[in-house]
């Protein structure tokens, strides 16, 4: 990976950071519900909401992991097998240290 694709991959994980991190902050959405199907809606999509938060706090997790790693010698190569991973993939999953081979047999 050259310097510039180097760049190029932090920009867009700064990018992905920033987009997560306006997702998980508080919206401020209180109600007052008096229907029961709707308290029912509210719960279930506080569920969903939660379990998305979840994994947005992973993916977020990684990203920061990931970003510190693009200045170390072993960035842009596979966690499992030291091959180097396509800087195509690094782009659609900023989250991997994995190249697609190793991340088939996971």
């Amino acid at each position: 990976m050259n310097d510039r694709q180097r760049d190029a991959l932090k920009q867009l994980m700064r990018t992905r950071i920033n987009e997560i991190e306006g997702f998980l902050s508080p919206t401020g959405e209180n109600s007052d519900l008096d229907d029961e199907s709707a308290n029912l809606d509210q719960k279930i999509a506080s569920a969903v909401s939660s379990q998305v938060s979840q994994n947005e706090k992973r993916e977020l997790a990684l990203i920061r992991n990931n970003l510190q790693w693009l200045d170390s010698e072993d960035a842009g190569y596979c966690h499992q097998c030291s091959g180097e991973i396509p800087f195509a993939r690094l782009q659609a999953v900023p989250a991997t240290r994995l190249c697609i081979g190793c991340a088939e047999r996971s």
